[in-house]
């Protein structure tokens, strides 16, 4: 028989960590939390960008759009697009403290270069 999952698991043991975007409305400055993200490649923890206080879903192009020039994962681009957060799938680098460094674009506000690391 299978353990009940505890309330609050370690965060190896959790496989999404979730990134916010969030948008200050007055000045329209991205801000990305945390910065850098840390996936566990032993864990295989993927990441789920999500917009914190923006709703774009009437813009065709998303509320944002994730690019890596050089990708931790299979592909280098998501989108959130109607409602849904933007998932990496999981690291398919050897982890090491290279840092990844990716673009947050957001439509009609502009863009983020954040960073992230895959951990063993």
């Amino acid at each position: 028989m299978a353990e009940p999952k505890r309330a609050t698991e370690p965060l190896e043991a959790q496989k999404e960590v979730t990134v916010e975007i969030d948008v200050d409305p007055k000045t329209k400055k991205i801000t990305v939390k945390p910065d850098p993200f840390r996936v566990s490649f032993k864990a295989e923890q993927q990441v789920v960008w999500l917009c914190r206080n923006r709703s774009h879903d009437k813009h065709d192009s998303g509320c944002f759009t994730v690019e890596f020039l050089e990708s931790p994962f299979a592909k280098s681009q998501s989108s959130k697009h109607q409602g849904h957060g933007a998932l990496s799938g999981r690291a398919n680098v050897p982890p090491g403290e290279k840092l990844y460094k990716y673009s947050v674009a957001v439509p009609d506000v502009g863009t983020l270069d954040p960073e992230g690391v895959v951990d063993p």
